[in-house]
């Protein structure tokens, strides 16, 4: 399996690449620079299944250097104060136009919780714990919206997995497939980690987006 990686210098998807490596799955990732990702992650470049381009996830031709010979794309883009404000839409626009025409078809993406869908039970708590983030930083979730509205237009045999505020601690989790009112406030980056590794050799929820949350029992 190869993999074309978005997002891979943050702290998810460094990890996300860290683990495909150990699990023998070849990954072309796309940077916006090639020294500064090696300074970061210099262990990185001495695995042959790695493939680093540098290049703008906003650049058409970039992307298709990105996709070319591969068999799905993951994306940990993140919603950065320098990135361009409806960075995620834009770059899934890009993506499917090129995608539906050259493949692969497959494409995975993970973005937050504060994402609603049809379906979604919608409780009180779920607006409290989100409110924060959209008085703070409103553009985020705006972003994480459009996105989706992008691939529920699309052809691709997508993913979007929604997911809380992410941690390296905490490891039950659930998984469901739409928001059903659950107290879940966080989830490991393992755990969605190691959810994304099974979606794609499973090769499950085509077309749906699933919410993983770790779990809290009182």
């Amino acid at each position: 399996m190869k993999i074309s990686l978005l997002g891979s210098s943050g702290r998810l998807g460094s990890l996300m690449l860290r683990e495909f490596l150990s699990k023998k799955i070849k990954v072309r990732a796309l940077v916006r620079s090639v020294d500064k990702f090696k300074r970061i992650f210099p262990n990185f470049f001495a695995n042959q299944d790695l493939e680093v381009l540098q290049g703008d996830a906003l650049n058409l031709p970039d992307l298709e250097k990105l996709i070319d010979g591969c068999d799905a794309v993951v994306s940990c883009l993140g919603h950065r104060g320098k990135n361009p404000r409806f960075m995620q839409r834009d770059v899934f626009t890009l993506l499917s136009e090129i995608l539906e025409i050259r493949g692969p078809k497959r494409l995975i993406s993970i973005t937050g919780s504060g994402v609603f869908l049809p379906g979604d039970s919608v409780t009180l708590f779920d607006k409290l714990m989100l409110l924060p983030i959209k008085l703070l930083d409103p553009e985020r979730v705006e972003d994480g919206k459009e996105h989706v509205r992008v691939l529920l237009k699309s052809k691709l045999d997508w993913t979007v997995i929604r997911t809380p505020v992410h941690t390296n601690f905490g490891n039950k989790h659930t998984v469901s497939d739409n928001l059903n009112g659950e107290l879940n406030l966080f989830v490991n980056r393992r755990a969605i980690i190691n959810f994304v590794l099974e979606v794609l050799y499973n090769n499950t929820y085509i077309n749906k987006a699933p919410v993983i949350r770790s779990k809290i029992s009182f």
